[in-house]
């Protein structure tokens, strides 16, 4: 019987970020046989997160990428546990 494949999680505070400079990494990881999974807030390259080499796009709604309420980036890191204990990558 065949493994699941291991999940790792990329994670930035910008989609941008993630399409612009973790894509060639993204890549590698699926050559070498794991699911890549993305996590960052919703913006316009969210998109380009659906698709290869990404193997699925997890939204972060609560982070804000140049907040300063700690209140909110409280909330956001206990958003982002929340994915981890559910996706356990």
């Amino acid at each position: 019987m065949e493994k699941p494949p291991k999940s790792i999680a990329l994670v930035a505070n910008t989609s941008w970020n993630l399409v612009h400079f973790r894509t060639s990494l993204a890549e590698q990881l699926r050559e070498k046989g794991y699911r890549v999974l993305a996590i960052a807030p919703p913006g316009p390259y969210s998109k380009r997160l659906l698709s290869e080499p990404f193997s699925r796009y997890y939204p972060w709604t609560r982070l804000k990428a140049h907040g300063r309420n700690i209140f909110r980036e409280w909330q956001a890191a206990w958003e982002l546990r929340r994915l981890y204990q559910i996706l356990r990558p």
